[in-house]
């Protein structure tokens, strides 16, 4: 896919397309979730029978099973690509996965059912009612692998992890690479401008002032004029100093 980050598909994901490949012809080595979902289809009376599923319909799930790990993100477990340009990440829908797998909609819906029936798989709408508009939005569901899908196709869970934290540190430098770079001179300007603002607003700000010290000094002094002209009364005394503020 033009638009997605990986150049090169990871190794995990090659293996696990490889097996999935396999399935198809030795169910009883790999996915054997699916064939506990046909047990409790019938358990359920939603089959007649136990029996192994139609090849037209293993063909379907294994195609629609290697698109998904094709676009799978390792480190967030969804299926999508990020953008480009802006780094956003773009989640798939049924129809464009459907196209990519060569499969009609109705076929691609009832392979992908299997594996959310078989717990590969988990959706969440983003479909919505706009209320300001009167209409209804429709988006992609987010759809993410579950984890048991790449072990159950022989997959380690260090092999897994080690590959996860490998693409989360890929995502991570990719998004810093596609931040706008803000030349040193703009931010010193910036800064510029930020301390001229502050000392603008430092002048209109009132000084903190200790009023308390102002009213000790009048008392001493008041107590020092009525000590030096005995002859004086309080409110004579206290008229020939200033006010306190």
């Amino acid at each position: 896919m033009n638009s997605e980050i990986r150049k090169n598909m990871p190794q995990i994901l090659s293996l696990a397309i490889k097996r999935a490949g396999e399935w198809q012809t030795q169910q009883w080595k790999w996915l054997y979730r699916i064939r506990h979902s046909v047990i409790s289809k019938y358990k359920d009376k939603q089959r007649k029978s136990t029996r192994t599923m139609r090849i037209d319909q293993r063909v379907a799930i294994q195609a629609i099973l290697k698109t998904l790990l094709s676009h799978l993100d390792l480190s967030s477990m969804c299926v999508g690509y990020y953008h480009k340009e802006t780094g956003a990440f773009i989640h798939l829908s049924l129809e464009y996965l459907a196209r990519k797998a060569g499969l009609n909609h109705r076929r691609a819906q009832r392979a992908i059912h299997w594996l959310y029936q078989s717990g590969y798989i988990t959706q969440f709408k983003q479909s919505f009612y706009d209320d300001e508009t009167d209409e209804y939005v429709h988006r992609p569901a987010v759809r993410r692998i579950n984890p048991i899908l790449l072990l159950d196709l022989g997959i380690t869970q260090l092999a897994l992890a080690t590959a996860r934290k490998r693409s989360k540190t890929k995502i991570a430098k990719y998004k810093m690479s596609i931040m706008p770079i803000v030349p040193i001179k703009e931010v010193k300007r910036v800064k510029e401008k930020i301390t001229q603002a502050t000392k603008v607003v430092s002048l209109f700000k009132p000084i903190p002032t200790d009023t308390s010290k102002y009213h000790i000094d009048y008392e001493s002094k008041l107590q020092k004029l009525m000590r030096a002209l005995p002859h004086l009364t309080l409110d004579e005394a206290k008229s020939m100093l200033p006010n306190p503020q």
